[in-house]
């Protein structure tokens, strides 16, 4: 059976379906954006907003550390990239973002997304909604992230054991969300036009 009677609909097959295959370092930025499937629009366009900010959980995260381990140069590089993040993050593409319909849109019987999860993500993305970033309120945000790895790893949490701390080699999770765009890139090449 082929990958088109197997799974019409998926942006894959839109892909492997056509002549051009442009390719772009992040779906989002993709050149044939516009002509891709409405739902596979709608899935990318969800795709770009949650990358942009829970790309910025992942910066703070890293800078905390950093800044507990007092290693000036991973201090310095985090503050870059948080800077860097908040010039270039879409607040008005947030702002206007449907949290609700990111759930739906997402929803799945292959996988599920757990509670935990869900409510740092919606704490979070309120958060950044309100302040407008995480300078504002740097304590708020530091104190999401920090709740967030104790719930998660407990007495293996790096903001409470220093042994764990001391084992973490300075980047954890840095890269923006790519989804599996990597991997469909790769597919494709490998297919023959």
């Amino acid at each position: 059976m082929s990958l088109v009677e197997r799974h019409p609909n998926s942006l894959l097959t839109y892909f492997a379906c056509r002549h051009d295959r442009a390719t772009a370092d992040a779906i989002w930025l993709h050149p044939h954006l516009a002509d891709f499937p409405a739902q596979a629009r709608r899935l990318v366009d969800h795709a770009r907003v949650f990358s942009g900010v829970m790309h910025g959980a992942a910066l703070l995260y890293n800078l905390l550390l950093s800044e507990l381990r007092r290693k000036e140069d991973w201090i310095e590089k985090y503050q870059t990239a948080l800077a860097n993040w908040s010039d270039e993050f879409d607040s008005k593409a947030l702002a206007s973002w449907s949290l609700d319909d990111f759930w739906h849109e997402t929803r799945h019987t292959g996988h599920q997304v757990l509670e935990p999860a869900k409510r740092f993500v919606t704490e979070w993305v309120s958060l950044i909604r309100k302040e407008g970033g995480i300078g504002r309120n740097r304590d708020a945000a530091k104190a999401l992230i920090i709740t967030r790895e104790r719930k998660l790893k407990k007495g293996q949490s790096r903001f409470a054991n220093t042994s764990a701390r001391d084992r973490w080699q300075g980047a954890s999770g840095i890269e923006r969300f790519q989804f599996r765009w990597p991997t469909a890139r790769s597919y494709l090449k490998d297919l023959k036009p």
